[in-house]
Order: C-alpha cells, then sequence, then structure tokens
C-alpha cells in the first residue's frame, strides 16, 4: 500500500497529468472508445493497442490487487 507521503505524491501526479471528458453522443460507446485507444495510445491501458509496456502494467496492477487483499508478497522478489 502507499504510505501518506505517497498516497499524496500520486494524488498530485493525477491532478497534474490526467485529464478527462464527459460527452454525450449518440454513437456506439465501444466504437468510440476503440477508436480513442488507436488514436491516443493510453500507456496505462494494456488492451486495444501495441502497447509496449503491457507486461509491466500488468504485472503493476497484479502487485496493487495483492496489496489491496493484504497480500504483501511481491512477485518480483
Amino acid at each position: 500500500m502507499l504510505d501518506e507521503g505517497g498516497e499524496a505524491r500520486l494524488t498530485e501526479w493525477m491532478r497534474d497529468k490526467l485529464r478527462y471528458a464527459h460527452i454525450a453522443f449518440d454513437e456506439d460507446v465501444e466504437a468510440v472508445e476503440a477508436d480513442l485507444i488507436r488514436s491516443l495510445e493510453p500507456l496505462l491501458n494494456p488492451k486495444g493497442w501495441e502497447n509496449p509496456q503491457k507486461p509491466l502494467v500488468q504485472e503493476l496492477r497484479r502487485t496493487c490487487v495483492r496489496e489491496a487483499r493484504g497480500q504483501t508478497t511481491n512477485a518480483r522478489s
């Protein structure tokens, strides 16, 4: 888990770096999402494009899940 300082740094980073928008439309949401993923190539999204960081992102997500469940075993150790 993140300590208090780590949580604050992550929150600050997200506020500084991440952007989102909400747009109402009548199109196929899944098709629009797929087009956006292909065009923007978001690094934290391991699906929908040839993400070179996919294995790392998936490993880190597994680590976060284990930590959230209280399992502290590190797969890299």
